[in-house]
């Protein structure tokens, strides 16, 4: 109903630009810009709690309900991470892609800088206020004597160190995207799941049997290794990006 109200609006004599069904065709070629940039930041958001899943098992598999219920819990907090990684990762690619094309490289590496210092530096603060609250934000839960520690160990590793790190992955992802190139975004997060902290996370707890904060330590070193692939990937790019090659609307 609210696609057919709008079409009339639109379609109405008082429009200075008005919408005619007789002027739409299929244009191919945007059509492939579209998928190349949405196909893999869809993927994305589908690796993402795919990889969630994958050491929510491993966490179960090792340390029984104790280990699941700190896991869960410490990943709830990952959401207050996220605000300020989507918030200046969507900025800064709003300002990269309107940089770019007006042809102001310059200002488009400033745009990523800032928005990576920003958003890593808010996420940082979260972790480090979840770290020294630990106590009181896992008694508001109640998860029990033994979930309870292995929360507080998650607090003390991964959102301490780790939230910082997964802010810049989410700025780098955003600033590719900025540029007309989703696919590396895709593989940044593919790392730091499928390649780092999975296959860390069982070595370390299936065939180690290490303690729970080894696999913390897993998913911190997807985060590090990934935010710095990222980086280093994303610096590159900008640095040898032919103006010429990205369309004005990117």
């Amino acid at each position: 109903m609210f696609v057919v109200i709008a079409l009339r609006s639109l379609a109405s004599p008082r429009r200075t630009v008005r919408f005619r069904f007789a002027n739409l065709s299929f244009q191919w070629e945007s059509v492939k810009k579209v998928l190349n940039i949405g196909v893999p930041a869809a993927l994305t958001q589908v690796v993402f709690p795919l990889g969630l899943a994958a050491l929510t098992f491993l966490t179960s598999l090792g340390f029984q309900e104790a280990g699941a219920v700190a896991f869960s819990l410490g990943f709830r907090l990952e959401f207050f991470a996220f605000l300020p990684a989507v918030g200046f990762g969507f900025g800064a690619m709003a300002m990269i892609g309107q940089n770019i094309g007006a042809r102001n490289l310059s200002r488009a590496k400033e745009a990523f800088s800032k928005g990576l210092q920003y958003g890593s530096l808010g996420a940082a603060a979260i972790g480090i206020v979840a770290a020294l609250f630990a106590g009181l934000i896992i008694g508001i839960f109640n998860p029990g004597p033994v979930a309870a520690e292995y929360a507080r160990s998650y607090m003390w590793i991964v959102a301490l160190v780790g939230y910082g790190f997964l802010a810049a992955m989410m700025v780098e992802a955003s600033a590719f995207q900025a540029i007309g190139r989703s696919w590396p975004g895709f593989w940044i997060f593919f790392l730091r799941f499928a390649v780092v902290s999975i296959p860390l996370a069982y070595v370390f707890t299936q065939v180690f049997h290490l303690p729970i904060t080894a696999l913390w330590g897993a998913i911190l070193a997807g985060n590090i290794v990934a935010a710095a692939v990222g980086y280093l990937w994303i610096t590159k790019t900008l640095n040898t990006l032919e103006l010429k090659e990205v369309p004005v609307h990117a």
